[in-house]
């Protein structure tokens, strides 16, 4: 019996192998790619209805169905997949390819029940009666308020899915065709080397993308119908990924636009826990948000105008405004504004608090009405005066020469007064618009030459009392200045010192150099300020006896300008006193 060559021998095995292989792994990865598609389009549909889900934030029942049925038609044309809003009862609310008015009750489509039974997603694939042809639905539950009030529903066609999953088991079996004649012609390793190595990757390709690894590519190698295979792959990868992306960029903005509110925002059950809070909210009451949340209002807010709003809140129908202060070391003010939250059946679900904080504005109007105040008794005063003296002279006083002479100084003094008040509100008023735009100019510059300046332009009153002004300062001391403003203040203070020291005492400049700043202290031994009057010497028109101050030429100012000239050096001004033993100004510059 003549016996066949180890060639036919071999190469039926070979082939019958070979083809089984190429059978095995083909049908193995269709059905790898089969049931990753299926589920990849029931998670796709899960995350449309999701996404159509978040794209209103008011309660279900809080949406008019007409703005409803316009979202849905509009999502519907966007994403090609059909949308359906059912309530808990079963009624449509919209539909994004039919009239939901014309549609019957959904209640009992098996996805629909089971999503509102089990408060899960829930699938299933039949024929629809409404389109006439089969589909695959996805129903997610919306719930308010952790109750479900009814579903969002995705569908979109079978006949799609498969003509989808047809394309890919045709590629995948050309692929294997293709793979089965190069084996064939190219021989055992070539055929090894070309089939079973893409085919491998293919595989490991298709359980990462089963698996969730969405970030994974497969390499595009081996012929050009698996390559196509991969890279059809890749790009359905790629677009589940951008999709999973879409939608948690969407949640990471709302989010951020709750942490980066300055209004405090807070959320209340019907038991007066706190179910959310927001940064601000956090900062505004010394509290974690996540500590917060649960905890009752009384507990955590501990402030009665708040919770006195609160309950007003939630004894009214309407939204509750008003102004809420209280004391945190200073007195707060707030805009508070309250409101009940409804639920799908228009039941009270609880509260929405806001709080924006009025405190700065309600300081600034305060100081606009006390300068407006201050700035009209002090021109008043010399303005009467004036208006008083010149009636003198015009009803016959200037026939008496001797008193219109004193009269007209008097006017004169009086005019004075009025020119110093006006040079120093516009002195302040500049320096402080100097200040916000940073207009002014700064150098680092020795501080002794500006001491010796300041005591030069106050020398002569200084002399008609016979005061000392002694300087003690090295002259190496240098900081970040402007000369003439700084001088400027210098000078306020040293006059200041000199008003309200006796004849023959001593005032004292001195500078030194600290670890942290430079100071410039101006001491007197004068008759000194009660400590009531400290907190407030600095103050706009701020006097500890209006009647001395007016005899000794002073605006009520040059305290002021003190501050702001100091502020706007980046710096601050205090003030040390003791009844009859004297006064100590310090101006503290920070060190660059």
């Amino acid at each position: 019996m003549k016996r066949p060559q180890l060639f036919w021998v071999v190469f039926p095995i070979y082939v019958l192998v070979t083809i089984g292989l190429v059978l095995v792994a083909a049908w193995y990865s269709e059905r790898l790619l089969r049931d990753f598609y299926l589920n990849q389009s029931r998670r796709h549909l899960e995350a449309m209805a999701q996404a159509f889900r978040h794209s209103f934030k008011e309660p279900l029942a809080q949406v008019e169905p007409a703005e409803l049925q316009h979202r849905a038609v509009a999502f519907g044309q966007d994403t090609g997949v059909r949308i359906t809003v059912v309530l808990a009862d079963g009624k449509v609310l919209a539909d994004s390819e039919q009239d939901p008015r014309a549609m019957e009750n959904h209640g009992q489509r098996p996805e629909i029940r089971t999503a509102l039974e089990t408060g899960e997603p829930a699938w299933a694939d039949r024929y629809s009666h409404t389109v006439h042809f089969p589909l695959r639905y996805v129903a997610v539950p919306v719930r308010d308020n952790g109750n479900v009030v009814g579903v969002v529903r995705a569908a979109m066609s079978l006949q799609e899915i498969h003509e989808a999953l047809w394309w890919f088991e045709y590629r995948m079996w050309m692929a294997a065709a293709v793979a089965f004649a190069a084996l064939f012609l190219a021989g055992v390793w070539l055929l090894g080397f070309r089939i079973s190595r893409p085919l491998k990757l293919m595989i490991d390709g298709a359980r990462r993308f089963a698996s969730g690894d969405l970030d994974y590519r497969l390499p595009t190698v081996g012929s050009r119908e698996i390559a196509t295979l991969a890279e059809t792959l890749n790009n359905m990868a790629a677009q589940l990924r951008e999709q999973m992306e879409t939608i948690s960029y969407q949640r990471s903005i709302q989010d951020a636009v709750m942490l980066t509110m300055e209004e405090a925002v807070m959320t209340l059950d019907n038991q007066g826990r706190i179910t959310s809070m927001n940064a601000a909210a956090g900062r505004l009451f010394q509290i974690d948000p996540l500590v917060a949340a649960g905890r009752s209002c009384y507990e955590v807010l501990r402030k009665a105008a708040l919770i006195e709003l609160i309950e007003r809140t939630a004894a009214s129908t309407m939204p509750v405004q008003q102004e809420v202060a209280w004391y945190d070391g200073e007195k707060r003010v707030f805009n508070a504004y309250g409101s009940v939250l409804r639920g799908p059946g228009n039941e009270n679900i609880g509260l929405l608090l806001v709080l924006r904080d009025l405190t700065r504005l309600r300081q600034l109007e305060n100081v606009r009405r006390e300068f407006v105040a201050n700035a009209s008794h002090e021109l008043r005063t010399p303005i009467t005066s004036i208006k008083g003296f010149v009636e003198t002279l015009l009803e016959g006083g200037l026939e008496d020469k001797q008193n219109a002479q004193r009269f007209l100084q008097i006017i004169h003094h009086q005019v004075n007064r009025l020119g110093a008040i006006v040079d120093d509100i516009l002195s302040l008023a500049t320096i402080e618009k100097d200040a916000e735009e940073r207009a002014i100019a700064m150098e680092d510059a020795p501080l002794l030459p500006v001491l010796e300046a300041a005591r030069e332009v106050c020398s002569e009153k200084a002399n008609k009392k016979k005061i000392r002004v002694s300087i003690s300062a090295y002259a190496e001391l240098t900081a970040h200045i402007n000369a003439g403003l700084l001088e400027q203040a210098v000078v306020n203070l040293i006059d200041n010192a000199i008003k309200f020291s006796p004849e023959g005492s001593e005032v004292k400049v001195v500078a030194s150099r600290q670890p942290d700043r430079v100071s410039i202290q101006v001491i007197d031994q004068g008759c000194g300020i009660e400590a009531r009057h400290l907190p407030r010497m600095f103050e706009r028109f701020y006097t500890v006896d209006r009647s001395r101050s007016r005899q000794l030429g002073g605006t009520g100012l040059g305290l002021a300008i003190v501050k702001h000239i100091v502020l706007a050096h980046g710096g601050t001004v205090e003030v040390e006193s003791k009844v009859g033993v004297g006064s100590t100004f310090t101006i503290n510059l920070p060190v660059r």
